[in-house]
C-alpha cells in the first residue's frame, strides 16, 4: 500500500509526504524500484530511522512543532530518507505529524 500524507503543522509550507507500507517478506528489489523507478528518488545520503515506544507521550505543541520541522530540514538538507515503524503514536508521531 502506498499513499500521501499532507502535513498539518502551523508553518504552511505545505509539506507532502510519500509514504509505503511493507510487509515484511517484500522483495528488496521491489522496494527500490518503486522508490527509484516511480517515486524518480536518488539513493539516500543518509537513512534517519525512527522508532520508540508505542505509548503515547505529552510533549508541548511548540516542542512538538520543532522537532518536527528540524526532522524534516535535516532529512531535506542531506538528502535522506526518513524511516519509522509506521505507527501514529509515540516517538514516531512526532516525525508524521
Amino acid at each position: 500500500m502506498l499513499g500521501v500524507v499532507t502535513d498539518d503543522d502551523d508553518d504552511d509550507d505545505g509539506d507532502v509526504c510519500q509514504y509505503i507500507r511493507l510487509s515484511c517478506d517484500t522483495r528488496p528489489d521491489r522496494i527500490m524500484h518503486l522508490l527509484q523507478q516511480q517515486w524518480s528518488l536518488e539513493l539516500p545520503k543518509l537513512v534517519i530511522s525512527v522508532h520508540g515506544g508505542i505509548a503515547n507521550f505529552d510533549l508541548q505543541p511548540k516542542l512538538k512543532r520543532v522537532c518536527h520541522h528540524g526532522l524534516l530540514q535535516a532529512a531535506k538538507t542531506t538528502g535522506a530518507w526518513i524511516i519509522t515503524g509506521g505507527t501514529n503514536t509515540g516517538k514516531s508521531l512526532i516525525s508524521i505529524n
